[in-house]
């Protein structure tokens, strides 16, 4: 068409009306089409690009969500199968306010093997209380959490041993 437009080949008859303007109106309609196939083109492409983009993150999330499963299953052998949940969880979290050894018992009823890695990562043998915060670490205690009771622990023995 554009041979045609350019050369003077005539494939349509010339109209009247249109006059001299053929020629320009041909060119001007031939561009305007080209023109709006290259965006549609590039719109395409976009939305192209838009769906692998999509389509990896989502084989990416469904592969973290398949790791963290594993995860979970991992985690139920490992804490004496059934027997946790978040009632024995709060209960464990509640006896960190009380004793140190109550609370080291009942960690090591739900995490068998943690005290005997952290005993064997050490050269030196660790005090009760730096067991105790290996495992509030463990069960997810925020550094500010370990130091509310810490501190609030230390401020009961002051009381005690001032009356």
């Amino acid at each position: 068409m554009y041979i045609s437009a350019i050369s003077g080949f005539k494939l349509i008859e010339k109209n009247p009306l249109i006059g001299n303007y053929g020629h320009t109106l041909l060119i001007l309609n031939i561009t305007s089409i080209l023109l709006l196939l290259s965006l549609n083109f590039l719109f395409f492409i976009d939305k192209r690009d838009d769906y692998y983009f999509v389509l990896h993150r989502n084989a990416w999330k469904r592969m973290e969500i398949e790791n963290l499963n594993q995860e979970v299953l991992r985690l139920k052998k490992m804490m004496n199968k059934d027997e946790f949940s978040e009632d024995k969880l709060e209960e464990l979290i509640n006896y960190v306010h009380l004793n140190d050894i109550i609370f080291l018992e009942k960690f090591d009823y739900f995490f068998p093997d943690f005290r005997k890695k952290i005993i064997a990562m050490t050269d030196l043998p660790l005090s009760v209380s730096e067991l105790k915060l290996c495992a509030m670490l463990k069960l997810g205690f925020s550094t500010k959490q370990i130091a509310i009771i810490l501190i609030l622990r230390s401020n009961l023995w002051k009381g005690r041993s001032t009356d």
